[in-house]
């Protein structure tokens, strides 16, 4: 029997290892504050489900004479090549020893906590999924589009948007300024570009027009944008907000029926550009997408 709390105790490191390094990656690469939280609940949770049997674990655990160790560093098969290959290569780590200690604890007669575990592995098989759409969803290389009648040589923006697609852009931004248009002229034409993009797999972006997206997403979007000096001639790398805005309607949506936003820029000390991006979401409130113990 010692030789199974052995293996119980051995599987709970290999699940709290492997769960802390997707949730470093989660945290530090893709500054996914919802997904790092699930990750840390998950690590903490297994842990705590198995607290009763700390002393016997520990006393089972025997480093020295394990015969797996010189395995393990004779061996070159967990080299990784890429972030993508260490995220799976430590779900599936995550996921084996989950399956380990759902089977020992048949053994040491704990059948209820065997189902709770084998409810966590399905959780997680889930979690992967999503945390894979991160490394996925890149963005395509090559020409950035934008639209711009007043420098289309009397071509519209919807024909404008057709050629472009036709010679290989991937990503269409829409960009009139203020007054060149009616807003119902914009979004209909916005509305109709979209159909166009989404009918050939290409990134849309409406730049400007946030009242366009409070139409599509109706009475639940609800935002304020405050800037303060002059920031005009402040220069940022490409995309550089694109995915904190990203995440802030996502986990906005996870526990709200309506979202709220707020986006700041501020010139600090005449040196430097503050942004602030701030929603609706409570880390600590219950919902759906959290994990569950």
């Amino acid at each position: 029997m010692k030789n199974i709390y052995r293996i119980i105790d051995a599987n709970l490191n290999r699940i709290a290892e492997g769960l802390r390094v997707i949730e470093d990656i989660s945290r530090f690469n893709f500054q996914d504050a919802g997904t790092t939280e699930r990750l840390r609940n998950f690590r903490h949770g297994v842990r705590k489900k198995f607290i009763h049997l700390e002393d016997k674990l520990i006393l089972s655990r025997n480093a020295v004479d394990d015969t797996g160790k010189e395995i393990s560093l004779k061996t070159e098969l967990d080299k990784k090549k890429d972030l993508q290959h260490l995220i799976t290569a430590n779900f599936k780590r995550v996921e084996e020893g989950l399956r380990s200690i759902e089977e020992s604890s048949k053994i040491i007669g704990d059948y209820k906590k065997s189902k709770e575990v084998e409810d966590i592995r399905f959780q997680i098989y889930t979690l992967e999924k999503e945390v894979k759409g991160f490394y996925k969803k890149k963005l395509p290389q090559g020409i950035y589009g934008i639209t711009a009648e007043k420098f289309s040589s009397g071509r519209k923006n919807i024909q404008v948007v057709k050629d472009m697609i036709k010679g290989g852009v991937k990503i269409i931004q829409y960009r009139e300024k203020h007054g060149a248009k009616s807003f119902r002229e914009i979004y209909k034409e916005c509305m109709e570009i979209r159909r166009i993009t989404r009918d050939n797999g290409i990134i849309f972006i409406v730049n400007d027009y946030i009242d366009i997206v409070q139409i599509r997403f109706k009475d639940w979007l609800e935002s304020e944008m405050d800037i303060t000096g002059n920031i005009e001639d402040i220069v940022v790398p490409l995309f550089l907000f694109l995915y904190f805005i990203k995440n802030c309607f996502k986990h906005g949506l996870k526990v709200n029926d309506k979202i709220k936003i707020t986006l700041s820029f501020e010139i600090v000390n005449k040196s430097y550009l503050e942004f602030k991006l701030v929603n609706n979401f409570n880390p600590k409130a219950k919902h759906n997408n959290k994990a569950s113990w």
